[in-house]
């Protein structure tokens, strides 16, 4: 399958994606020293651009998986929690839903930090399957976005969990929310599941961190 990635950073949903045989059609990071990077990691991607907000939508082309880890600062415990207020990366979702209102891709999957799930308070349970069932008024705007019923192929069902790679043999404490999402015309998420963690016991650095930097260095 064809996939974007957007706010890339350095290409973590891009290597994953890549591993299980898939193609990266267009890649948007804003930071040079990034994008310089990820250029030379996946020279393949011919489409590497910069400032999403800049980016001529037109110029994407089709795509079945849209990735996001769009910016967390907005929604962070260590940033000032402006949300989609904060003007100069509160709002970049929205380019998101921009690109997908357009494409309507088969697959989403994002990322940001767990705390955006209660941000915005109101905080109520919703009927989310396979899910953290709460949700504040942010993440309620997020999956009301993608759940409501506007196009003629469907919209998305939707799943959320907070995962670390802590969780799966790797020695670094990260949690983050992910979302993941697919057309309900496809099939929504019937057969998704999320993937199993593993004994905390079995995880150092001699199974996680050695392992990559082996893998980087060949």
């Amino acid at each position: 399958m064809k996939f974007i990635d957007l706010f890339a950073g350095l290409g973590g949903f891009h290597i994953g994606l890549q591993k299980l045989g898939h193609e990266c059609v267009f890649a948007s990071e804003i930071n040079k020293n990034l994008r310089e990077i990820y250029s030379k990691n996946f020279p393949s991607t011919l489409k590497l651009r910069g400032d999403i907000t800049k980016v001529d939508i037109n110029e994407i082309g089709n795509h079945n998986i849209l990735t996001a880890g769009f910016p967390c600062q907005p929604f962070s415990r260590a940033g000032l929690r402006k949300g989609f207020e904060d003007e100069n990366k509160g709002n970049l979702f929205f380019e998101i839903m921009k690109i997908v209102n357009k494409y309507k891709p088969e697959y989403i999957i994002l990322e940001n930090v767990e705390t955006i799930l209660k941000h915005g308070g109101n905080v109520k349970k919703n009927k989310l399957k396979n899910s953290i069932n709460i949700e504040g008024e942010t993440f309620r705007t997020i999956r009301k976005l993608l759940e409501k019923n506007k196009f003629d192929r469907g919209r998305y069902e939707i799943a959320c969990n907070i995962l670390s790679p802590h969780e799966f043999g790797i020695p670094q404490h990260r949690r983050r929310l992910f979302i993941v999402a697919k057309l309900k015309s496809k099939g929504g998420l019937k057969n998704f599941k999320w993937p199993k963690k593993q004994d905390l016991v079995n995880t150092s650095i001699h199974n996680g961190y050695l392992k990559l930097s082996d893998e980087i260095s060949e």
